[in-house]
């Protein structure tokens, strides 16, 4: 049995709750900006776990480096590209690019952030952060490789 809020104020306090555990938290904050979207299994749990560690390796200056070998949807391109996220919110200062071995999925994965971005749960996480490319006045860069060259 789940535990239902009495009053907007009690909504609020678990809201931020959330909000604050998602920032520290990689899982909590997969729960919370995908939820009733994000099924925690065993597996997504330990990628969650997995990823989280990578990230401390490499505030720790460790150079690590991850291989995720597993079958078809088993959630790696979502995972990751919520690891883009919240790395980003984390600390806007560190480049990422994401690359694939389609452009599809290059492309799916630049919108989907552009969304996550603008999200109000991510604003909510991170209000300090503002992700656009100076250049291009405000916008994304959502091209290929090849196009921005």
């Amino acid at each position: 049995m789940s535990y239902m809020p009495k009053n907007i104020q009690e909504v609020d306090a678990i809201e931020n709750w959330w909000a604050y555990k998602a920032q520290r938290n990689f899982l909590a904050y997969r729960m919370y900006m995908r939820h009733g979207i994000f099924k925690p299994s065993w597996f997504t749990t330990e990628l969650c776990r997995v990823f989280q560690q990578f990230y401390q390796d490499y505030k720790n200056r460790l150079r690590p480096v991850y291989i995720i070998n597993t079958p078809p949807q088993h959630g790696k391109s979502f995972g990751v590209m919520d690891l883009i996220s919240w790395i980003l919110g984390d600390d806007p200062s560190i480049m990422s690019i994401y690359a694939s071995y389609a452009e599809r999925l290059g492309k799916r994965c630049n919108k989907a952030l552009q969304r996550t971005f603008e999200h109000e749960k991510y604003r909510k996480i991170f209000p300090n952060l503002n992700v656009t490319n100076p250049k291009n006045k405000g916008e994304y860069n959502s091209g290929s490789v090849d196009e921005s060259l």
